[in-house]
């Protein structure tokens, strides 16, 4: 896999692209979608919640985190907790369309696990734009992960619709069935940008795929 990693000394708003390009044979405008990993302590080691699809759902047997397309109702709740500028300035300069994509990732969670999190309780950890995923459309997704531990008793049920929750270790999750792009690409980037932010574009038109990361970093905080 071919990895061209640039400075990212200048940030971007990632909400506001994709820029058309004429050469493209594909639709410019991606499909937006927002994803939130749940963690929780035990026992002061950290655990990841992960949903395992069913055998009729989409990703059969594949492991994948909470979350969903960006729905146009998303940009109506007026949240008791607001997005921090920081965050909000970073997903996009539209207020409305950055509280759109965390307000997915919030419901997204609730549909998915019953876990309830408001838009104060939740960072942005990524951006991850994809070209031609599986040959037939880009994704913008927005990445997010909850700031508080998760109690186990905070889900009610752990069997759902598509499939079953479970909790694993962190070290459990390079041992599973993933999405391609997860797998070789995303889950590296949270490990080795954990705590801070990272922005990647991946083009799914070669073989293998290709990816840069346009901006990177991790956080200096060792408490």
């Amino acid at each position: 896999m071919k990895n061209k990693e640039q400075s990212g000394e200048q940030s971007q708003r990632f909400g506001d692209l994709p820029r058309k390009n004429p050469e493209t044979k594909y639709p410019v405008k991606p499909k937006d979608s927002a994803s939130l990993i749940v963690l929780k302590n035990n026992t002061g080691k950290l655990q990841v919640l992960m949903g395992r699809r069913g055998r009729k759902a989409v990703f059969s047997n594949v492991y994948v985190f909470a979350g969903g397309k960006v729905e146009a109702t998303d940009s109506l709740p007026n949240p008791a907790s607001e997005l921090k500028n920081t965050l909000s300035e970073r997903i996009s300069t539209s207020p409305e369309k950055s509280t759109s994509f965390a307000m997915a990732a919030v419901r997204e969670t609730f549909e998915e696990t019953g876990i309830v999190v408001a838009p104060g309780e939740i960072r942005l950890m990524g951006m991850v734009s994809e070209t031609a995923y599986e040959g037939e459309c880009h994704w913008l997704l927005f990445l997010f992960e909850v700031t508080r531990a998760i109690a186990h008793d905070e889900i009610a049920n752990y069997e759902m619709n598509e499939g079953t929750l479970e909790w694993l270790k962190r070290t459990e999750i390079d041992q599973l069935t993933l999405p391609t792009t997860d797998r070789d690409i995303i889950w590296p980037l949270i490990n080795q940008y954990e705590g801070g932010y990272f922005a990647c574009h991946i083009d799914c038109r070669t073989e293998p795929m290709t990816w840069n990361v346009l901006e990177g970093w991790a956080s200096t905080n060792t408490s």
